[in-house]
């Protein structure tokens, strides 16, 4: 089989080593590193974790102080706020004003009903703006959304757009001092959004073109309501009886019915169906509405529970019985899709239901120390068209504790329907358990309606007024741009502000909510950050939220071809992170949890030889190994950071000397006072080597050698290119100061770079300047995870001052300022020094060998890809090649380096080949086709075969290049048999359901032989994905999202901090209705003896 084969074989292997290793010009670039003064280092996980922690820590609280200083600044402008309201008011809105843009934009339509109020409706001047993704905005103000459902000429409306409008003041110096803000906003309870910059509000459209209504509110954004409320368990209580049918919200007559032993106490309230509504079994439309839109006000650190009851109380997901889920969107779409399987039938047992709320309520009160070592926010939400009567024997025993002091679970009570009865006892309800009471007459109102529990949730929070928490969201998708999902992720920080008027004014005790102010964080800002060029290959940075849930990770992929994922920013790191630790699907081993835990209890440390399993190139290919895991908390937010490194990647290039050192080392024997380490490290090697009078001359050489450097020189042409997700050097202000491609940005700032004339802190400005490190700190405490603000903490907070001539002449100053990544940049220069000279021209080989078998197999081209994320490709002499352009482009659509599935491969090979550096390749496309690629034998096919057992080379079946060995039905059979015989293993990556194989590490290619004429019965491997349904759980089949109950069961770390009790909230009197009720011991004890006299009477 030798001989027959030697022909086919012997030309690839010499290509390879002719082309791949001989070709490497390995000598020489080592001799150019150690001419740059580099070093092989040691990469320390802790140095580097703790390095990303404080970057990211410094980035995330320049955005902090910049929210604080909207807070303070609504908090004052309200307060000063005169009253003199008049309709005639004007404002830039972002749904109707007419805007002069320079890109074309949908434009809403104007309801009919508005088109009278036109002139309220300042038109707008809009350009593109870099920074804010090429949307067209305008700096010099902001502009105001105004929910559809809300009008903006009610008086409280009103005075929110009028006195917000000075707002701009402070968006303004905000943007000035950090040009990496994004959007700033402030959302009142009104409903209004202000919004910095000014922008025209995206028009959402149907697959066929038509313009779909407007939905946006900010007051259900997860933003909104975290800072207004913080975590909250909730029970929602939905009357199923058959007076809740769509065609009827009417109360059929009351009676008592039932064995009262059954019961705790011996009076269970329940209402009887009339028989004229019980012909229709479709729930109301308003009660679907209403439980709809209080499950969208929770997010992901909300834990909540859904039970209908008529005569018995049932949760609506039978899986979740018993349990408080995590709000997440897969459980409140189910949760949702069950409320309108809901068919109203029997009477309602009001007793028992609140009793089944209490009880799981109080079972999570005991489970999560509730009143030891936090507060918890506990609610239960009614949803009815009517009560019989009062329960309060069942407030009694459950939620009046300490003399009725002390009330653990609010109570919010929704009536539903035009006409309705004992209208007064569903309001008590309410009011006697810190809740409120809403009526709810149609669907139209439910919105409104149902966010008034936020102010009351709030009101803790307001009436001990100093502390105002800072809320960090979970990722999420920015509508306002366009692009992929994963570049429009990201998170977004907040603070609620105070409405400081209403007790100075008015003698009632009142505590209400402002609003909310924040600003978004792209993720893709904070990935920069993460040092990717010193992670190495296969190396990555990640963060976790204080659920477990992740944050940023390569990992997460929040759209699936083209479709945003449900469960897109509730994704747990066990469900990214894949153990190889031999755990069935959904049990997540002991290692990974024991990560999870540190990392959302804020801890600092590490976990080293993990092993894992890693995929790359799109889940096709896979390998184990081992891992090193470092992880630490970033202050001052509920997040923790963590770095991953592979134990093949502990090294890297350190540069000791930049170009400036090396002229500078030179100089220092005639004009340095005081060498550098790198200068004496050069001074001490040359005097080794010269007498006085030689080394005089060398050291005079070298200065006018390094005087006359131009590093502009090692970036000639366009046969080069770097990373384009990677900053090397950039504007703050990104407006005006755009560039084609990358590579032209980092032209321009070479020039800035090679000015040795300039200081180093001019040449390589940082992007934040230092915090103090209490603020950055990421191991030092980890008992400071804050979520609220003294207002006397902010001494060192610069919110400007109200001279605008100043600010704008500060701004000028600074307008062309820019920052750099000094070490990524110098690994560059070295990198680009090292290969320019190698890498200049075409190629041509000294060996006449090698230039006939790339000739012969047509090699047209070679590179080469560093660390530092430079890519270098080179045309061979003679070759046929296509036109420069499309070699240019070809290269630059993979000029991710590092990150490229043809650099991971190489590197996989360092247990092979362990002093590798760089990565070095040649192109060619002939060997597929070749006449001369054969096996001498009508009976044997010969393939080529990567690590992870995809075709390179088919001898007989072109079109095969690229195809799973395993799937074809002439190799299957070989395929299963190179399994059966331990050259690769089979692995199973359950997240994404698909078989991955991943070879025995001894080469990087297996040569195959197939013996054509032989049948067998073996069947074919497949490594695409295939769903499993139904979804299985400890061996125990279940439906979505049933099967992840398991994770909800994972340790999470609540917000701390919250506000859920004041004392002087009884003093307060709104709790709903029409009428201000005044409870008080005297008023409870006849509510309840009236209610037993009913009670007697239905008895009789």
């Amino acid at each position: 089989m030798r001989a027959s084969t030697g022909s086919w074989f012997l030309p690839l292997v010499l290509l390879y080593l002719c082309t791949c290793q001989l070709r490497a010009e390995r000598r020489s670039k080592e001799s150019r590193y150690k001419k740059m003064g580099a070093r092989v280092a040691d990469k320390s996980g802790e140095e580097i974790i703790k390095t990303i922690g404080e970057n990211v820590g410094r980035m995330l609280s320049r955005k902090m102080d910049a929210v604080k200083c909207l807070y303070k600044e609504a908090e004052s402008l309200s307060e000063q706020w005169n009253g003199n309201y008049s309709n005639d008011f004007t404002y830039y809105s972002a749904k109707y004003s007419n805007a002069s843009v320079e890109q074309e934009i949908d434009i809403p339509q104007v309801p009919s009903n508005m088109l009278n109020q036109l002139d309220t409706y300042v038109p707008m001047s809009l350009e593109p703006d870099t920074h804010f993704n090429n949307i067209s905005v305008n700096t010099s103000f902001s502009s105001i959304h105004v929910p559809t459902n809300v009008f903006d000429k009610l008086p409280r409306v009103g005075e929110t757009i009028l006195w917000s409008k000075q707002m701009d003041r402070i968006f303004k110096h905000n943007y000035r001092s950090d040009p990496a803000l994004m959007w700033q906003y402030l959302c009142s309870t009104t409903g209004i959004l202000r919004q910095y910059p000014a922008m025209r509000w995206p028009v959402a459209h149907t697959a066929d073109g038509r313009e779909l209504s407007d939905t946006y509110d900010c007051r259900v954004r997860s933003w909104f309501i975290e800072a207004s409320t913080c975590s909250k368990d909730m029970v929602v209580l939905v009357d199923n009886s058959g007076s809740m049918t769509g065609m009827s919200n009417t109360i059929g007559e009351s009676s008592l019915l039932g064995n009262a032993s059954q019961f705790r106490f011996a009076n269970p309230i329940r209402l009887r169906t009339s028989k004229k509504s019980q012909k229709f079994h479709v729930l109301s439309h308003s009660s679907k509405a209403t439980v709809a839109t209080i499950l969208s006000t929770l997010s992901n650190n909300d834990f909540v529970a859904v039970f209908n009851f008529s005569d018995t109380t049932d949760q609506i997901v039978p899986c979740f019985q018993d349990k408080l889920v995590q709000a997440t969107p897969e459980n409140i779409k189910k949760f949702n899709l069950e409320i309108d399987q809901m068919r109203p039938e029997g009477v309602a047992n009001l007793t028992e239901a609140f009793m089944t709320a209490f009880d799981i309520l109080e079972a999570y009160r005991t489970k999560e120390r509730c009143g030891e070592s936090m507060s918890c926010n506990q609610m239960i939400m009614l949803i009815t068209d009517g009560i019989a009567s009062n329960i309060t024997e069942v407030f009694e025993a459950y939620n009046w504790f300490e003399n009725g002091t002390r009330i653990p679970v609010r109570v919010f009570t929704y009536l539903l329907g035009q006409e309705v009865q004992k209208v007064r006892e569903i309001q008590w309800m309410a009011c006697l358990n810190r809740g409120y009471y809403a009526h709810i007459h149609n669907q139209a109102e439910v919105p409104e309606q149902v966010l008034k529990y936020i102010n009351v949730v709030a009101r803790p929070l307001v009436l001990y007024g100093k502390a105002h928490p800072v809320v960090w969201t979970h990722a999420y998708v920015d509508i306002s741009t366009e692009g992929k999902w994963g570049d429009r992720l990201l998170i977004s920080v907040s603070i609620p502000v105070f409405d400081r008027r209403g007790n100075a004014k008015n003698p009632k005790k009142q505590a209400d909510l402002l609003g909310v102010v924040g600003t978004d964080v792209p993720l893709k800002d904070i990935r920069k950050l993460t040092l990717p060029y010193k992670l190495g290959v296969n190396g990555y940075a990640f963060i976790v939220s204080n659920n477990g849930y992740v944050v940023l990770h390569p990992a997460l992929k929040p759209d699936y071809n083209g479709e945003l994922k449900l469960n897109y920013n509730s994704i747990d790191l066990t469900e990214v992170e894949i153990l190889d630790d031999g755990k069935p699907p959904r049990e997540p081993g002991e290692e990974i949890t024991e990560i999870r835990r540190a990392l959302v209890n804020h801890e600092c440390g590490s976990k080293k030889s993990v092993r894992v399993k890693l995929h790359y190139d799109d889940y096709r290919r896979v390998t184990l190994e081992s891992r090193d895991y470092f992880y630490a908390k970033l202050p001052l937010t509920p997040f923790g950071i963590a770095v991953v490194l592979p134990q093949y990647g502990r090294y890297y290039i350190k540069v000791l000397c930049d170009h400036r050192n090396r002229a500078n080392r030179s100089l220092y024997l005639i004009e340095g006072p005081k060498p550098s380490r790198c200068v004496r490290d050069f001074v001490a090697r040359e005097r080794n080597h010269f007498n006085r009078s030689c080394y005089d001359r060398q050291v005079n050489k070298k200065i006018e050698k390094y005087r006359n450097i131009n590093i502009s020189d090692y970036f000639v042409g366009d046969d080069w290119g770097v990373h384009h997700e990677w900053v090397y050097c950039r504007y703050h202000y990104l407006e005006g100061h755009e560039f084609d491609t990358p590579e032209d940005e980092l032209r321009h700032f070479l020039a800035i770079i090679g000015d040795f004339s300039k200081s180093e802190a001019e040449r390589y400005p940082e992007q934040y300047k230092p915090y103090s490190k209490a603020k950055v700190q990421t191991c030092a405490n980890r008992d400071d995870v804050p979520v609220q603000i003294e207002d006397d903490d902010d001494e060192d907070l610069d919110c400007g001052s109200d001279d605008l001539e100043e600010e704008l002449e500060d701004f000028d100053r600074h307008r062309n300022d820019h920052y750099c990544n000094k070490e990524l940049v110098e690994l560059l220069l070295m990198d680009a020094y090292a290969t320019h000279e190698l890498y200049s021209g075409e190629f041509r080989s000294p060996y006449s060998s090698e230039r006939e078998l790339m000739s012969r197999y047509e090699v047209f081209q070679r590179f080469v890809s560093t660390q530092s994320g430079l890519t270098r490709w080179q045309g061979i002499e003679n070759a046929q090649v296509d036109s420069m352009e499309e070699r240019i482009a070809r290269f630059r659509a993979h000029r991710r380096g590092p990150n490229e599935p043809w650099y991971k491969g190489a590197i996989l090979q360092n247990e092979v080949d362990p002093d590798s550096v760089s990565v070095t390749g040649a192109c060619f496309y002939n060997i597929f086709i070749s006449n001369d690629l054969n096996c001498n034998s009508s009976t044997v096919d010969c393939y080529l075969i990567d690590q992870n057992g995809y075709i390179v080379i088919s001898e007989a079946h072109n079109h095969d290049a690229g195809k799973f060995f395993g799937t074809l039905d002439e190799t299957a059979p070989v395929f299963r048999s190179l399994v059966e015989q331990g050259l690769f293993d089979a692995v199973d990556i359950y997240d994404y359901l698909a078989v991955c194989y991943d070879i025995v590490p001894h080469t990087n290619l297996i040569f195959v032989i197939v013996k054509t004429d032989q049948q067998s019965c073996y069947d074919k491997m497949d490594v695409s994905p295939h769903e499993i349904f139904p979804y299985t759980v400890n061996g125990n089949i279940t439906e979505f999202p049933c099967h992840k109950i398991p994770l909800n069961n994972l340790y999470r770390r609540r917000l701390e901090h919250c506000h859920t009790q004041h004392e002087d909230e009884d003093l307060i009197e709104a709790c709903g209705g029409a009428v201000n009720l005044e409870i008080s011991y005297i008023m409870l004890g006849i509510f309840i003896l009236a209610n037993v006299a009913l009670l007697l009477r239905y008895r009789q």
